[in-house]
């Protein structure tokens, strides 16, 4: 199976226009164009896209890898593989408080609600990873 790369260059509702750097030539960027009065509104606009690329991409055969810069994007990822008919799971991976137990290769988050957070802090870095079981 063949990698379709994603990037999705926003964090929450704002443009992040550092993770533009991180595109090859053969990725697939969001181009979303950012329209509403709320947040929610705003964030919609920005996965609904991404949902449909992830759809398309599992669809033909690819696997989505979709990069971006917050932990609402592994929703709309979610979202694109039941679309495409598959059964998704998520889990958290570099985070120091995980649960030891395993799922295919992908740590379960413990129930601490900083496992997954949308932080902007220096040094938080959270990586979630969705795989199909």
């Amino acid at each position: 199976m063949e990698n379709q790369f994603l990037l999705n260059p926003f964090f929450l509702d704002s443009p992040a226009p550092l993770l533009k750097r991180l595109a090859k030539p053969n990725w697939i960027v969001n181009h979303a164009v950012v329209e509403g009065n709320s947040q929610a509104v705003r964030i919609g606009t920005i996965h609904t896209p991404l949902v449909q690329r992830v759809r398309a991409a599992a669809a033909s055969g690819h696997r989505p890898v979709a990069i971006g810069g917050d932990c609402l994007q592994p929703a709309a990822v979610l979202a694109g593989l039941r679309v495409a008919g598959l059964d998704p799971v998520i889990g958290a991976l570099g985070r120091s408080r995980l649960n030891s137990g395993t799922r295919r290769g992908i740590s379960q988050p413990s129930s601490s609600s900083e496992d997954l957070n949308c932080s902007k802090s220096a040094g938080s870095v959270s990586r979630v990873m969705v795989a199909v079981k």
